[in-house]
């Protein structure tokens, strides 16, 4: 699922987010396979690398 160094860095820097896509799908009963996880924030602080520095990440990706 969601590797909980990913949300325990996001949490300690006061970043709220939410999950999105085919895995708050199956939160609802809906199976659809997805072998990426989705998550969602308003806050532009995660666009900047230096967030991430040495965390377990794909990709960052703005939304349009």
């Amino acid at each position: 699922m969601i590797d909980r160094r990913l949300v325990d860095h996001l949490a300690a820097h006061g970043v709220p987010c939410c999950v999105i896509g085919g895995v708050a799908l199956a939160v609802h009963g809906v199976v659809r396979y997805t072998v990426d996880v989705d998550l969602l924030t308003m806050d532009r602080a995660v666009l900047d690398a230096g967030f991430w520095r040495g965390q377990p990440i794909g990709e960052i990706w703005r939304g349009g």
